[in-house]
């Protein structure tokens, strides 16, 4: 392969579940070319020669940006699946909100809203995609709801609902910016003129928030005024939203999020949520209650009650459960291939500068997570001089 792409194979470190490549490639080639090459041919040698893998194979690579030979990094891993615990990724209590919210949404917003389920239509979430959330130019909130109003000949709404795992000082600033955005981009039809109705709903997964100011100068004869309906859940009785379930006044959808309330930590008060959630039909949504739940109950520290309570629930069919798992077995590949990169990185690094790393070095290369950092790396590696140059920067 090497003679046919113009290519010269430097270094390669085979690892448990992964081979790393140093290899030099004519630019004119193209370094890209070169990592599909070795995908495919890999890929279709290993399926014939062990037909039960059919995983894909990510892969690290950059496109050389100048004419001269460049060096990359080529790091081809298999995904092994796994039933044990799973490590849960950063923003999955944000994810996990979203979800929860959206497994009946006319019984969350019954409950959050304070409103019966008469009072109110839910037609949907918005389509919000093109209205940033400000402070955070990439989230896009996908939790705003189009309301009717029957009360008033079906005025319609559009009411954000936004969750925060620890109550955000800013937030009235950062709301009243989405809900401008929302009004000036969104409207209900195409007639002329036509507007939302806007509001605005905060759920505090932890802490207590003030979403919520009134600015008066009477003087001036000047009134702002932005209020939220706002839930801090860690003030919630789980007691009241249990007994509100068995009396049909709300939805089996509040559950997931009683692992939050006050009250969750009591082992007698899991006991009866447990009979509750067993009531439900849909095992898939059963699933889903359990495994909500349960990264809930991590988030506040009641972990090992509710997992030792719920051991032996079945959540194989809990479809957002298992994305997790997913997402969490790339995330531990991932910390895998930098401990790979860095290895190698050192025995590369070794053979230019005749030596290896000093401690101080060592530990600053340790600290590097990154891939793309550590390719970058691997890609300057035999351009420099020495441990210092290299890891100037980074």
């Amino acid at each position: 392969m090497s003679l046919e792409t113009r290519s010269e194979l430097i270094e390669m470190e085979v690892m448990p579940n992964h081979v790393h490549l140093l290899v030099e490639v004519d630019p004119p080639f193209g370094i890209h070319r070169r990592v599909k090459l070795v995908k495919g041919r890999s890929s279709r040698f290993l399926r014939r020669e062990s037909p039960t893998l059919r995983s894909r194979w990510p892969t690290v690579g950059r496109t050389p940006t100048s004419n001269r030979p460049r060096r990359g990094w080529v790091a081809l891993s298999k995904c092994h699946k796994t039933l044990e615990c799973f490590a849960v990724p950063e923003n999955v209590f944000d994810q996990t909100s979203r979800f929860a919210a959206k497994l009946d949404p006319p019984g969350f917003l019954n409950w959050l809203l304070g409103m019966p389920l008469n009072a109110f239509t839910f037609r949907g979430w918005l389509d919000t995609r093109g209205v940033p959330f400000p402070g955070d130019a990439d989230q896009i909130s996908d939790t705003v709801a189009r309301l009717d109003d029957p009360a008033e000949h079906g005025v319609p709404w559009a009411v954000a609902v936004e969750f925060q795992i620890e109550p955000d000082p800013l937030m009235f600033g950062r709301m009243l910016g989405y809900l401008a955005g929302l009004w000036m981009t969104l409207k209900p039809d195409e007639e002329r003129g036509s507007r939302f109705n806007l509001g605005g709903a905060v759920v505090n997964l932890t802490g207590t928030g003030r979403a919520s100011r009134e600015m008066r100068w009477p003087t001036a004869g000047l009134t702002t005024h932005l209020g939220f309906v706002e839930r801090n859940l860690e003030r919630e009785s789980a007691d009241e939203v249990l007994g509100g379930i068995e009396a049909g006044r709300w939805s089996r959808c509040l559950l997931p999020w009683v692992a939050l309330m006050s009250g969750g930590d009591d082992p007698v008060l899991v006991d009866r949520w447990k009979r509750l959630a067993e009531g439900e039909p849909d095992s898939r949504r059963r699933a889903d209650y359990g495994g909500l739940a349960q990264v809930f109950a991590d988030r506040v520290g009641r972990k090992v009650l509710w997992h030792e309570k719920l051991k032996g629930w079945n959540m194989t069919e809990s479809s957002v459960v298992n994305a997790w798992i997913a997402e969490g077995m790339a995330e531990g590949e991932a910390r895998g291939e930098a401990r790979g990169s860095r290895s190698f990185l050192v025995r590369i690094g070794a053979k230019k500068f005749g030596h290896g790393p000093t401690a101080e070095q060592r530990n600053a290369l340790d600290a590097i997570t990154d891939l793309v950092v550590l390719t970058r790396l691997g890609e300057r590696v035999l351009d420099v001089g020495s441990w210092d140059e290299l890891l100037r920067g980074s």
